[in-house]
């Protein structure tokens, strides 16, 4: 994953946050062109982010707007700004269910 922009970055980039299921919420800058496959993995390698023990890391979703919409497979391999437009956006870690 590329490291965070600088706040004064030259290049496009959004301010996205992350709550957490246990409540935390975790902000990061990230570049528009980056996949949302990105947004994914940084959750992915987060420490204390609030899951069961039996839950794995890949099983969430991240949901977002209102009402709520998650983040589809085929949306991984597109750019973050090819889907959102606003300087930022705030995403909900939602564990999935298995029945």
């Amino acid at each position: 994953m590329r490291a965070e922009p600088e706040a004064d970055s030259t290049e496009p980039f959004i301010n996205i946050g992350f709550r957490l299921p246990n409540g935390k919420t975790i902000k990061r800058r990230f570049y528009r062109d980056q996949m949302i496959q990105d947004l994914h993995d940084f959750v992915m390698v987060q420490d204390n982010t609030g899951f069961d023990e039996e839950d794995t890391r890949d099983g969430f979703e991240l949901l977002n707007g209102y009402p709520r919409k998650a983040l589809k497979d085929e949306d991984m391999e597109k750019a973050i700004g090819e889907m959102f437009t606003k300087n930022q956006e705030m995403f909900i870690v939602n564990p999935k269910i298995s029945l």
